[in-house]
């Protein structure tokens, strides 16, 4: 509502000139006012509830508040205009400031570890003053700069790495918005590198007759270096003094079946050192290898469709922009060929991930559930599903890229299918993981049917 009610042009009849009414007030619930100055040429929008008071008004305008009806409008010209607002946007909208012409590049490499600054440009479309901060992670330095006009600024750096990645964040405010911005840059290796270990750092089948250690070392200023090589517990050591970029080799003996050695290269140019550590598992006495007797997955979207002869297992997560777009997997592998007097070291469900579709799934921790009852793969669907267990087994994290092997530690649900506490009827494979957007990650596996990369049980055990 307004008021007055009624605003018509008023006139002096003689003159013929309008007469502004002192007072105008207008309240809504859910209004919308437009207001600028002509001494400034900026103003005001105005939206939602609101109250405001407008002195020596001319204009016309109405107002309109028996329910249902709710209305009112005005226009015209006022000497003094106060308003206050749910929201209220400044006109011209004011322009944040601009950090740009950076230095170093944004996801520079090789930048020396000499540097002594970082500098950057900022500007403001309205001319205004702006203050900054400037923040370095690792600390390498810090500024801040306040009632700045356009200009390249700069922060002293020191005490820099090398082959460290460092982030720096830089915030300018013109005192009404913010411009926050990360850059980051990695500067030059100088300490020595440890590159390819054999056998690779976490293998976890290593014949006991392995009996050599290899690594390369590269020093990318080509200083001689000197090198020595510990392992634990012990099955050889080795030491270098003056040697070059290239692979060397450490004779090892007596390794033991399923026990975990680690390994220690420490390599320094004379200036820099670097330490790296490196780790395996030998093999137990006997492996066994089983391939799956049932693979099938089951789409949530086609809940009665039965996909037992697919060459791929595809895991997704149910919610996209709307739920109902889950596609989970089953496996079940015949164990009987596994002796009863055995020891299990271990059973590990592996997988191929050879592809993704839409989002990466990477980081996202696909969960597996034991199986209650009987399904079979050429007429298991989603609606005929078999019932699982409550909470998952374990689970495994999808790696950043595809083209590698997924395993999922199933060493206790093994060892209750020997020894019949718990009948096998194999695992279901989900994502748990709540997505909520559309493009949900899509994570493919190949299936028994495909041929190569067949999915496996490996047990090791003690024979």
């Amino acid at each position: 509502m307004q008021f007055p009610i009624i605003i018509l042009p008023r006139l002096i009849p003689i003159l013929l000139t309008p007469i502004p009414r002192a007072f105008l007030h207008w309240s809504a619930d859910d209004g919308f006012t437009s207001c600028g100055s002509y001494l400034t040429r900026t103003g005001f929008m105005a939206g939602g509830m609101q109250r405001g008071t407008a002195l020596g008004f001319w204009g016309v305008g109405f107002s309109v508040f028996i329910p249902p009806v709710m209305a009112y409008g005005f226009i015209g010209y006022a000497l003094f205009v106060t308003c206050t607002a749910e929201a209220i946007e400044p006109w011209p909208p004011n322009n944040p400031p601009v950090i740009s012409d950076i230095y170093p590049p944004n996801n520079g490499k090789n930048i020396p570890i000499t540097l002594s600054e970082l500098s950057f440009k900022i500007t403001d479309a309205d001319s205004e003053n702006m203050d900054y901060i400037v923040e370095t992670s690792p600390d390498i330095g810090s500024a801040n700069g306040q009632k700045m006009k356009d200009g390249t600024y700069s922060v002293s750096v020191s005490g820099l790495e090398g082959s460290t990645e460092y982030t720096w964040r830089v915030k300018v405010t013109d005192g009404e918005d913010w411009t926050n911005k990360t850059f980051s840059f990695t500067t030059i290796p100088v300490a020595p590198f440890v590159l390819d270990p054999n056998p690779k750092d976490g293998s976890e089948i290593v014949p006991i007759a392995y009996s050599q250690l290899n690594f390369t070392l590269i020093d990318y200023q080509g200083d001689s270096m000197d090198y020595t090589v510990e392992t634990h517990p012990f099955i050889g050591s080795d030491f270098a003094k003056g040697v070059g970029n290239g692979t060397y080799t450490v004779n090892i003996s007596n390794l033991d079946y399923f026990t975990g050695y680690t390994w220690y290269v420490n390599v320094t140019d004379g200036i820099y050192l670097k330490h790296e550590k490196f780790s395996f598992r030998t093999l137990p006495k006997g492996l066994i290898i089983l391939h799956p007797i049932d693979d099938a997955k089951i789409r949530q979207r086609s809940p009665d469709n039965n996909y037992g002869s697919s060459d791929h297992l595809d895991i997704r997560n149910e919610y996209g922009a709307s739920s109902g777009w889950a596609e989970d997997s089953l496996i079940k592998f015949d164990i009987s060929t596994i002796p009863s007097n055995v020891t299990i070291y271990y059973a590990y469900l592996k997988l191929y991930y050879y592809k993704k579709v839409d989002n990466n799934p990477a980081g996202r921790d696909l969960n597996l559930y034991r199986v209650t009852s009987n399904w079979n793969e050429n007429s298991v669907t989603w609606n005929t599903q078999p019932s699982y267990v409550s909470q998952p087994t374990t689970f495994a994290t999808v790696p950043s890229t595809p083209g590698v092997w997924m395993k999922w530690n199933v060493t206790n649900d093994v060892l209750d299918f020997i020894d019949g506490s718990e009948v096998n009827y194999g695992w279901k494979l989900t994502d748990d993981n709540y997505w909520g957007k559309t493009d949900i990650p899509w994570t493919c596996f190949r299936s028994k049917e495909y041929g190569d990369f067949t999915p496996y049980l490996e047990v090791g055990v003690d024979d």
